[in-house]
């Protein structure tokens, strides 16, 4: 229809005609890619968001897990300072309820370091989640979630902090190794019976279990305890396995701190 105008008004040289069809050709054509780069810009918008709340899912069930690999881990170094005490010749804090057996308290004494013995090697595995992250890095929208300062953060957080925590994940620790093949293996069935405990949401509790009722299991804890203690390397392993502890706490410590700031960048602190 504009062309066919347009040609009459050439005709009858009508310029000014001309002029104005050529401004509305011209005009439609920009409106037009106007509204495409408006819909596109839209389109690019909602991926940003939508990566952006993504990451913030992650890194926000990141900081929770760090939270509670920090408690499980001062759990586990109490019990190993319990241990140590007891191996030192000093009488161990007990941490249980009142003895409610017929046996004598050095009994209870003896189950307490070999609890402590126990628990000490408790551990657990951890890996972050980066399924986000690691979509965005394929598919070269690392641009869309902020600024350079947001993205070298992320970075960061994602290559340092989990090479770290890898690390110090993917090995048993040897003293774990030596207790567990040194307890008898009825007590230590019993105590993964009583004293260990995960919830549905896989965290896990160390539990203040009482030493066993059954005489059958009982009669075995001095034993066990003296093969224990006798073990040459046990106090070597022991500290090392605390201060293996220790990094590990200050590595959860500041991944969170890492992770809540990466968090308070796309959403203010009281939205989570």
């Amino acid at each position: 229809m504009i062309l066919r105008r347009m040609a009459d008004a050439v005709r009858e040289q009508n310029w000014f005609t001309v002029i104005i069809e050529i401004l509305i050709v011209v005009i439609g054509i920009f409106l037009g890619l106007q509204v495409t780069d408006w819909n596109e810009g839209l389109k690019e918008q909602a991926r940003a968001d939508q990566y952006r709340e993504r990451l913030i899912a992650d890194i926000t069930d990141d900081a929770a897990q760090f939270q509670l690999r920090t408690n499980f881990i001062n759990e586990v170094l109490t019990y190993s300072e319990q241990l140590l005490e007891g191996l030192e010749g000093e009488k161990p804090e007990s941490i249980d309820e009142p003895n409610t057996h017929d046996q004598p308290n050095a009994l209870d004494e003896q189950w307490v370091i070999l609890r402590a013995a126990f628990q000490a090697s408790q551990i657990w595995p951890f890996e972050m989640v980066s399924i986000a992250y690691d979509e965005i890095q394929i598919n070269g929208s690392i641009s869309l979630i902020g600024n350079v300062d947001v993205i070298n953060k992320l970075a960061n957080y994602y290559s340092r902090d989990r090479t770290q925590l890898n690390a110090i994940a993917g090995t048993l620790p040897p003293y774990r190794t030596l207790v567990r093949g040194l307890l008898p293996w009825a007590l230590l069935n019993d105590m993964w019976a009583r004293c260990n405990q995960s919830d549905a949401y896989g965290v896990q509790h160390l539990k203040k279990c009482e030493r066993p009722a059954l005489p059958a299991l009982f009669s075995q804890i001095p034993g066990a305890l003296e093969t224990l203690v006798q073990h040459p390397e046990l106090p070597f392993l022991l500290r090392q396995r605390m201060s293996d502890a220790r990094v590990r706490l200050v590595l959860y410590r500041d991944s969170h701190n890492r992770a809540l700031k990466l968090i308070n960048n796309w959403r203010p602190a009281n939205d989570y």
